[in-house]
């Protein structure tokens, strides 16, 4: 909201932190420990190691976001409350996801999209899981052998009942 500050930052008696305001969907991906970089305009072309402190159990109720507070490990003797900060968590458990050209999605509702894919003479539509999209690429989850073929052109044109032939 306007006037509401996108990021705190404050000394606490021995320590410097961040604060910062996540949405629910990055809330749950990271824990307490988890490795984080910091960057300030103060100083330029510096990142700063820090790690997650602690998350917020509740949402702010103004704002719907989660407050984290990162601390830095290893801060600058010159540091000032208010420097204004950008950060970048690296939470420690990882997600696989496969990914495959945006043209190869045909439908899509909420976080599920479906894919065509070829087995043989036929094919056949595949459920999958979105994680994200972007200009070129989407993201999902789903049991996809990675050698499988996917219909990226014509699936406008598939019938039920006829067969079809793959052209490379």
């Amino acid at each position: 909201a306007p006037g509401y500050p996108l990021f705190l930052f404050a000394s606490s008696e021995s320590d410097w932190v961040l604060r910062v305001a996540l949405s629910d969907r990055d809330l749950v991906k990271i824990k307490t420990g988890d490795a984080a970089s910091i960057s300030f305009d103060a100083f330029p072309r510096r990142e700063f190691e820090a790690e997650v402190a602690e998350t917020a159990t509740s949402s702010d109720p103004f704002t719907g976001t989660y407050e984290v507070e990162l601390r830095i490990l290893h801060p600058e003797k010159k540091f000032v409350t208010g420097l204004i900060g950008a950060a970048i968590i690296i939470p420690a458990r990882k997600e696989n996801y496969l990914s495959l050209p945006v043209q190869t999605l045909h439908e899509a509702e909420g976080d599920k999209a479906y894919i065509y894919v070829a087995d043989d003479s036929s094919y056949y539509k595949k459920t999958i899981s979105i994680a994200l999209i972007t200009d070129s690429l989407i993201y999902f989850t789903a049991d996809l052998d990675t050698n499988a073929l996917i219909i990226s052109e014509g699936a406008e044109y598939l019938n039920p009942t006829a067969g079809i032939r793959i052209v490379e």
